[in-house]
């Protein structure tokens, strides 16, 4: 959390105060410095200014000091405790002009939060690549793909309410896929149902990634058009990163039935290019392209599999290739 500051000017007669009133938030350390427009001011007591720090609750000051002339700043600090902010209300610096002159007092306070107490909780990757198959297994996902170019919504994707609401994603959206254009030919996915084995979910460690991977039916996997597509297989990764980065790989395996020619890495290529589209330009999908949204799900999935408390912010993954260790703070209330 970054610092706090809070900025007060003002010309203080002899004997006169400036009280620069306050709220720290979590514990962490209060500060003043406080610079004074001349040095040279006459004075009977040798001093130029005091400062006290007073929290609500406790009538004697928590800090102060005291300043002889001819200091070109003034400075006073704290480390205000999670008990002493406890008690409700404002804090408060004053600045007490000592001297026999007016002196103009331009002040900042600033409340500099202590850094958080880090810790960690790990998950054996054995178990949760069986959690996540659990997880994955209760989504009930399934798509069927078919393209046009009416910009009929003749596509959808569908998925059980629980794991919708969880990955705040709609239980189950139409879209648009164009038809394929391949070497000069325009192709039809007259209908293409996913496996119902499937997807399936993969923890990977280098880069830290959650690997989805859709297979599609080998009875379906037969475009129309002149000439046709045979699509022998179809697979669809997403690679979810833990940066938030979201990666649509295809692997496909087609040849044109006019001549057996292999066009697998054609297809691969339009099918990541529609994919990429509909996650930058469908509302319904628009949580996959915020890199922000994405860790915050992936960071929101694993305070829940890992029981962290709650409020938990996790700082970092990490991994030995046989458990995934969180590092995580709570923040002082």
């Amino acid at each position: 959390m970054p610092p706090t500051t809070i900025s007060a000017q003002a010309r203080l007669a002899s004997g006169d105060s400036q009280d620069i009133p306050f709220r720290p938030g979590p514990a962490g350390l209060v500060s003043v410095r406080s610079v004074p427009s001349t040095s040279v001011p006459h004075t009977e007591t040798g001093l130029l200014a005091l400062i006290t720090l007073q929290r609500p609750g406790d009538a004697a000051p928590v800090a102060n000091a005291k300043f002889k002339l001819h200091s070109a700043s003034l400075s006073l600090s704290h480390n205000a405790t999670a008990e002493e902010l406890a008690t409700p209300g404002n804090w408060s610096f004053t600045v007490t002009n000592e001297s026999l002159d007016p002196i103009v007092f331009s002040t900042r306070v600033t409340f500099t939060p202590a850094a958080p107490l880090l810790q960690t909780a790990s998950i054996d990757l054995a178990f949760l690549n069986l959690v996540l198959a659990k997880v994955v297994d209760a989504s009930a996902v399934q798509l069927h793909l078919e393209t046009n170019n009416t910009g009929l919504p003749s596509s959808n994707l569908s998925l059980s309410p629980d794991i919708a609401a969880l990955t705040k994603l709609p239980s189950y959206t139409t879209f648009n896929v164009p038809d394929f254009s391949i070497i000069g030919l325009t192709l039809k996915l007259a209908g293409l149902d996913s496996d119902p084995e499937y997807p399936v979910v993969v923890f990977l460690t280098d880069p830290l990634c959650l690997d989805v991977i859709m297979r599609f039916e080998a009875s379906t996997l037969v475009g129309s058009g002149l000439p046709d597509l045979n699509l022998d297989s179809l697979s669809v990764e997403l690679n979810v990163g833990f940066n938030g980065s979201v990666t649509p790989v295809c692997k496909a395996s087609a040849h044109l039935t006019l001549n057996d020619l292999d066009v697998s890495g054609f297809v691969g290529d339009a099918v990541v290019g529609a994919i990429t589209k509909q996650i930058q330009q469908n509302p319904a999908l628009a949580v996959l392209s915020d890199p922000l949204q994405v860790r915050a799900e992936i960071d929101t999935l694993f305070a829940a599999l890992l029981r962290l408390d709650t409020g938990a912010n996790i700082q970092s993954y990490s991994s030995d290739g046989q458990t995934l260790t969180v590092t995580y703070f709570v923040p002082t209330p």
